[in-house]
């Protein structure tokens, strides 16, 4: 049945009275009119709850007040009056919204029901941009929030958007690649730290030599402490600009393997940062999840391991860092759990005399992994025409 003209009339003269209508076209207005209905709450009443998914209904306040509760703001409810409309945020998303809509009296509005709310954005521009406006304040009230949230623990860690520089705490302790084994070791014991930058004639570095190093290819394999240190060091060292940011450092960190950065003005050595001056206030490190991954004897332990990862995350993310160094990170920490877990899984496969990659594609081939992604991965393999159909089979095993 159709709306009567004096109410289309009057429901007309009511939207011209308030934003945004007062700026939409009168056939705009005759859609609403035609489309809506008068609805009842009395004081008291929930009228919007997200617990019941999406509304059904955008509401035009025509009389009375609604306060506008939000469960997970740090500031005094809203209270909206007439001709403010609700909830205009969460129809344009289509999702069920954080906000609670309650009557403070006892309220009359206008239900436009969720398929002409859609209807009235598509042919009109300028509710289409309120609607838009409406969006992008939730967007950024949402980020407000989380700033919020992280805001006291950001304070009590150190920033990631700090330049290196700023976590240079000394003078960096190094020696020349023509020192000896013991001059490196005697120059380590002598400043207390556990590593070594090893440097050209001008101070550019070349390598690091560290106590493992000194474990794995010194000691273990009897080479004498008169060896150039320089046969023994890492090559190769992550190094960064000391004008690049923490959380650049960070991710180069976690994508080599590294523990420790050098920081160079001009290519000349002036620093070394180590993951302990990122995180030393941090519960869970990135140390301690590659430590872990490292020592994992299972699958269940690198289940575990995920939660680390997420938790990293979490802690990152209350630091300030940017989301292209946070998702390399991520990616990094992953593809180290993978290779662990082909450790630990391919000696129960018949896969020696198969030659085969596995191709990490999608978010982690394109190092933008989030803690909450599924992944697409690909096996290219080569093997004896023979032995195929063993190799398929064996591969399907192996990824299942």
């Amino acid at each position: 049945m159709s709306t009567p003209p004096l109410i289309v009339e009057s429901t007309i003269s009511f939207l011209k009275a308030h934003l945004p209508f007062s700026r939409m076209a009168r056939r705009d207005l005759e859609f609403i009119a035609a489309q809506a209905r008068l609805g009842y709450f009395p004081v008291g009443s929930t009228i919007v709850d997200p617990a019941s998914g999406i509304a059904e209904h955008l509401h035009i306040i025509q009389r009375g007040h609604v306060r506008v509760r939000n469960p997970n703001a740090a500031v005094d409810d809203e209270v909206r009056g007439v001709g403010e409309c609700f909830p205009v945020a969460a129809l344009s998303a289509g999702a069920a919204g954080t906000r609670t809509f309650e009557a403070t009296e006892d309220v009359f509005s206008l239900l436009l029901p969720r398929a002409g709310f859609d209807a009235l954005r598509e042919r009109s521009p300028e509710f289409a941009q309120f609607c838009t406006e409406a969006l992008a304040t939730l967007v950024q009230h949402s980020l407000g929030q989380l700033r919020n949230h992280f805001s006291q623990r950001a304070t009590e860690q150190q920033t990631l958007l700090e330049p290196l520089k700023a976590l240079v705490r000394r003078e960096p302790v190094y020696c020349t690649a023509e020192a000896t084994v013991r001059e490196a070791l005697e120059r380590m014991s002598e400043e207390g730290v556990r590593m070594i930058a090893v440097v050209d004639s001008q101070r550019r570095p070349l390598g690091i030599f560290t106590l493992l190093d000194l474990m794995d290819r010194v000691v273990l394999r009897g080479v004498s402490l008169t060896t150039n240190v320089q046969q023994v060091m890492t090559t190769r060292p992550a190094m960064l600009d000391e004008l690049s940011s923490a959380q650049e450092g960070l991710a180069l960190m976690a994508s080599r393997g590294f523990h420790q950065l050098l920081v160079v003005r001009d290519g000349e050595l002036a620093g070394i940062v180590t993951e302990r001056d990122l995180f030393g206030l941090q519960r869970v490190t990135m140390r301690g999840i590659t430590q872990a991954v490292r020592q994992a004897r299972d699958v269940a332990a690198l289940q575990r391991i995920v939660a680390d990862i997420a938790a990293l995350t979490d802690n990152l993310v209350a630091q300030g860092a940017a989301a292209e160094p946070l998702t390399h990170t991520i990616t990094a920490l992953n593809d180290s759990l993978t290779q662990r877990l082909f450790e630990l899984l391919l000696p129960k496969f018949q896969l020696d005399d198969v030659a085969w990659c596995w191709l990490a594609v999608g978010s982690e081939g394109r190092r933008e992994q989030t803690v909450a992604t599924d992944q697409d991965n690909a096996i290219v393999f080569e093997c004896d025409e023979r032995k195929v159909a063993v190799a398929r089979e064996q591969l399907l095993l192996f990824c299942q």
